[in-house]
């Protein structure tokens, strides 16, 4: 496919707001593992990074730039953000002495990647079948949406949480566990989706011969 200058450049300025997001884990990954307690630097590359994850789709639909590559590039980047932000956290609490937390956040981020990786097997299931099926993929767009709005300010609010002592803010780790939960309960539900929006898929994989 060949584009005309404008639409290359358009191109690109929306990939680069994604490859922004993963580039702003480079000093949220060197703060952390510095053994520093509370950074502001790492709060603002977080709400950033949020940020960025809910203007990239709004921007690439402006521009016209609802690419494959794009896609692709968005749910390496989600992924890839929850995977070293889940590891982060989980290494932040062992390091400040909240093991019981730490416990907690390990099967937060287990069930986050089993939901993404859950989709990526389904997705990749449909496409081996002979016979095309209706997985309601639009409404299945909606329901991701809906969950990253609860799971990406979690990741900053729960970093406070472990960073800031208890004394010094006692609501903040009630909303940081309200979060939580919230985004462990979307998750299930999500997981809960996409079974039932591919269960025909699976049905007829179960009943194809692998080549």
């Amino acid at each position: 496919m060949n584009y005309r200058p404008r639409e290359r450049s358009n191109f690109w300025i929306v990939q680069a707001t994604t490859i922004l997001r993963l580039a702003l884990l480079l000093p949220v990954t060197l703060m952390i593992l510095s053994g520093n307690d509370f950074s502001w630097l790492v709060l603002t590359c977080l709400v950033l990074a949020t940020l960025l994850d809910f203007f990239d789709g709004k921007l690439a639909r402006r521009l016209g730039q609802c690419t494959a590559f794009g896609q692709f590039l968005d749910q390496f980047a989600d992924r890839t953000f929850y995977l070293a932000c889940g590891t982060l956290l989980i290494f932040h609490t062992v390091r400040t002495g909240q093991m019981g937390y730490g416990q907690w956040l390990t099967i937060l981020i287990v069930f986050f990647l089993a939901r993404d990786h859950l989709a990526s097997s389904l997705q990749i299931m449909k496409t081996k079948l002979p016979t095309a099926y209706e997985t309601h993929d639009h409404i299945i767009n909606k329901v991701s949406r809906r969950r990253t709005l609860v799971c990406f300010p979690m990741i900053w609010v729960t970093y406070c949480s472990v960073s800031v002592p208890a004394s010094a803010n006692a609501t903040l780790p009630i909303f940081a566990h309200t979060l939580e939960v919230a985004a462990l309960i979307v998750t299930l539900a999500s997981i809960i989706h996409y079974l039932w929006c591919y269960r025909r898929v699976i049905a007829k994989a179960a009943r194809t011969e692998s080549a």
